[in-house]
């Protein structure tokens, strides 16, 4: 639930990521921005993506991050 779930509570239902995995395949985590000055975090799965708010930061413990937005894959 978007603003109460964290990504270790997504990780706990959908299984374990790599985080640091380099390739571009799924589960993977991804930072984005479409204006390169407001970024958004997210855990991807084939179907879903959670997302938080902001650029990972150096010694972050990501797993902390409250999940802000789900969006369910299109097709």
């Amino acid at each position: 639930m978007p603003g109460h779930h964290t990504f270790a509570d997504v990780i706990a239902s959908y299984g374990p990521i790599d985080f640091d995995k380099k390739d571009n395949t799924t589960p993977k985590l991804e930072q984005s921005s479409d204006d390169g000055e407001n970024w958004m975090t997210s855990i991807v799965f084939p179907n879903v993506s959670f997302r938080s708010v902001g650029k990972r930061q150096p010694g972050e413990n990501i797993l902390l991050r409250r999940i802000e937005i789900i969006r369910l894959a299109s097709e």
